[in-house]
Parts: structure tokens; C-alpha cells; sequence
């Protein structure tokens, strides 16, 4: 579980812990649900590019861009290896999970990303909200036992001035 204050690099840190296991030969699933497919797939490129590989983008300052002709090599090496949930197939928890479990089983990823717990849709009917959370963490975690995978999640803390806590982050008890 991965916490902390908003833009603090949880998600880059996480991203970049996904790079790094494609790069030991493993294969990676993603949901995102703060950003769609196309973005996540854009800050991926960046991130694996590096800093050689990219330039400021000429059209919107302080933003960078791939260099010409590093965008293919980047595809190419990503493919079936990296794969990023689609947010237009919505965000309901179970969809999220079921769609992530089938990649990974399907494609043999050893490693899953889920950024963030929180933007799932739960449906709160019978349990409140953060039972709902831990039920959530529960099923991914039987997943990960299930195919002996490595689960991330990504889960923001309750709103706090102190030091964080494992119980300012809902779900994860």
C-alpha cells in the first residue's frame, strides 16, 4: 500500500516500479482512475524514455514531449507486457477486478497496479464505505495469492495534519 499527500509521487514512484519490472522480464497490469488510458500511456512513455529521449514540447511550456522516432521503440518494447485499464469500460470495482484479473491470467503479469483504491465505484447498499474498501483489498488480495501476483495499490489518506497511521488509510486494515 502506498500513501501520502496529494502530488507527492505516488504514482510516478509506482509507475516506475512497473518499468522496472518489465525490465526484469515481468508483466504488468494497470487501472488508473484519475487519469485515462491515453495520459497514463503518455507519462509511462516519458518516464521510460528518460531524460535523453525527451524535449520541451514546443506548443505548451513546461511540459516534454518523446523526441522523434521514440514513441515506436517505446510501443514495441511495452507490448503485451504493459497493460492499462480503459476507464471508458467504467470504473465499477467488480469490472475493474474482473477485467484485471483476466489479463493478468490471461498474459501471465506478475505485477498489478491499482491507482487508486479510492476511485473505484462502489456500490454502498449493505456495508459502509470503508467495509466495502477492506472487502475490495480482500478479493485483490485473494487474486494476488490466486496467481501469485504482486498487488500495488495506491490509497490516499484521510484528510490529517499528523503523521499518518494505518487506520488514515480507509480499506487497508
Amino acid at each position: 500500500v502506498w500513501s501520502g499527500g496529494n502530488a507527492s509521487g505516488k504514482s510516478t514512484l509506482v509507475s516506475q516500479i512497473g518499468l522496472a519490472s518489465i525490465s526484469e522480464r515481468h508483466k504488468v497490469a494497470m487501472f488508473s482512475g484519475e487519469m485515462t488510458a491515453s495520459r497514463v500511456r503518455e507519462w509511462l512513455l516519458l518516464q521510460a524514455a528518460g531524460p535523453d529521449y525527451v524535449e520541451e514540447d514546443k506548443l505548451n511550456p513546461n511540459h516534454f514531449c518523446l523526441k522523434p522516432g521514440v514513441e515506436a521503440k517505446l510501443d514495441a518494447m511495452l507490448k503485451g507486457k504493459f497493460a492499462i485499464y480503459d476507464n471508458d469500460l467504467g470504473t465499477d470495482w467488480e469490472i475493474v477486478m474482473n477485467t484485471v484479473y483476466d489479463w493478468t491470467r490471461q498474459n501471465g503479469a506478475s505485477v498489478v497496479i491499482i491507482d487508486n483504491l479510492m476511485a473505484l465505484d462502489i456500490p454502498v447498499v449493505t456495508l459502509d464505505k470503508y467495509d466495502m474498501q477492506s472487502k475490495i483489498v480482500k478479493r485483490f488480495s485473494a487474486m494476488a495469492k490466486e496467481l501469485n501476483v504482486h498487488i500495488h495499490f495506491i490509497c490516499h489518506p484521510r484528510k490529517t495534519e499528523a503523521f499518518l497511521r494505518k487506520g488514515d488509510i480507509s480499506g487497508t486494515a
